[in-house]
């Protein structure tokens, strides 16, 4: 089975990626059209998207307009994520963009994602739904990806926690369980996944180390899919 390196700055959903629930963290101004913005570089030691691994070595640049204030609860988010392989065998570039809207007790949020690679030449455009909320202090997001190329859909149930451990250092930690609706020959259960990273507060930028591990389950399981532990650091600087 081989599943699109569609990638997701994106680690699809939750993570809530770019690619499923946006990125609701921007704070609303009330002023509309206000603008944040950051920039990320990454290595990975592997890719894994959905489940599968994909390549290693992977080197990333994140640009994210992820704070555009339309007023009223209301944000605009932008972004592209550009990885190639440390030994230049890979190269993919994915576009997103959605609307997110602040419901209250919880955010709503839809959009697209464009995935295109040159090296194994496909083109696939994305649309994408997600909710998240608050539930027994945790942030609780539902997403919902359908891929118009494969006429098929990946969902995702994810849960986070953020804990301080000083003024420049937090842990956070996010799981998801995931879900092929005929998938690339998924229909199931596909994976778990769980992610541990630790930002670092060094002046304007953040340094975050991460580590992260993808359970494969049901019927990615039984479709030969493997577990995955990986890992990697990024430095993002907000603007």
């Amino acid at each position: 089975m081989k599943i699109r390196n569609i990638a997701a700055g994106c680690a699809l959903l939750l993570a809530v990626s770019p690619a499923i629930a946006g990125d609701a963290s921007g704070v609303d101004s009330g002023e509309p059209f206000s603008l944040g913005a950051d920039i990320s570089l990454g290595y990975d030691t592997d890719y894994v998207f959905r489940g599968q691994a994909l390549a290693e070595d992977l080197l990333t640049t994140t640009l994210n307009l992820n704070t555009i204030s339309l007023g009223d609860g209301m944000n605009l988010d932008l972004g592209a994520w550009y990885a190639n392989t440390y030994g230049g065998g890979y190269t993919e570039l994915n576009l997103f963009g959605g609307v997110s809207v602040d419901l209250g007790d919880a955010s709503l949020s839809a959009g697209i994602t464009y995935y295109t690679s040159d090296t194994d030449g496909f083109d696939i455009v994305e649309p994408y739904i997600g909710i998240g909320t608050e539930m027994a202090g945790l942030d609780v997001s539902l997403g919902y990806a359908y891929d118009s190329d494969d006429d098929s859909a990946y969902v995702a149930l994810g849960a986070g926690k953020s804990l301080e451990l000083s003024d420049s250092i937090t842990v956070d930690v996010s799981a998801s369980l995931n879900y092929g609706d005929d998938y690339y020959g998924v229909d199931g259960f596909n994976n778990f996944d769980l992610r541990i990273g630790l930002p670092i507060a060094v002046g304007d930028a953040t340094l975050t180390p991460y580590i992260a591990g993808s359970i494969a389950v049901d019927a990615l399981e039984d479709a030969g899919g493997e577990d995955e532990l990986y890992g990697g650091v990024s430095l993002s600087l907000s603007f």
